[in-house]
């Protein structure tokens, strides 16, 4: 049996799947690092094993949050970079600022006690935290994020760089594939 039939479909299809990350990688590393960054820096990441299985899903949430812009052109992909980057970096950074601070993650608990506090009384509490040292470290790595960010952008949209030809999607393919065994025990 010749397997170059099934070959050169499995290439057409890892290509059409590695087409909204090979189009915008710098988003799709980007949006990574957002759900991820809370992660490494919790001590609780520290004390408790890896979890492989919840690095999969963040690659699957950034793989989706990269899926619209290979749809949309023009000023509405530029409009949804903009908001996806917003929101992604909020809420990451008010994770990581939960977790430096109060060593907890956003839970809905947490949300339900946020939603019934006053607004007056809210901002006293986070003001308290915002003129520490501490809080200056983690924005100037926030800030340090962000402007590498901004940078790799520029940098994308003035050169683009060409599809990966098939050969290195099969490699590519089968590292994951290799590596996701590995990392299965």
């Amino acid at each position: 049996m010749n397997p170059t039939p099934y070959r050169h479909a499995a290439d057409r299809i890892v290509s059409r799947i590695a087409v909204p990350v090979l189009r915008e990688p710098v988003f799709f590393c980007f949006m990574l690092l957002t759900f991820v960054w809370p992660q490494l820096t919790s001590d609780l990441f520290r004390i408790e094993a890896t979890h492989w299985e919840i690095l999969g899903l963040y690659i699957a949430y950034a793989y989706a949050a990269t899926l619209p812009l290979g749809i949309l052109g023009g000023k509405a992909r530029r409009w949804y970079k903009a908001a996806a980057y917003t929101l992604a970096y909020a809420v990451s950074m008010a994770e990581c600022f939960l977790l430096v601070f109060f060593r907890t993650f956003i839970t809905p608990s947490l949300m339900s006690i946020a939603t019934d506090t006053d607004p007056a009384e809210s901002a006293e509490f986070i003001e308290c935290y915002l003129f520490t040292g501490r809080f200056a470290l983690f924005l100037a790595a926030w800030s340090l994020v962000a402007g590498i960010n901004l940078l790799l952008e520029k940098v994308s949209q003035a050169r683009r760089t060409a599809p990966m030809p098939h050969a290195g999607l099969r490699t590519c393919l089968l590292t994951t594939v290799l590596a996701g065994g590995e990392f299965s025990d």
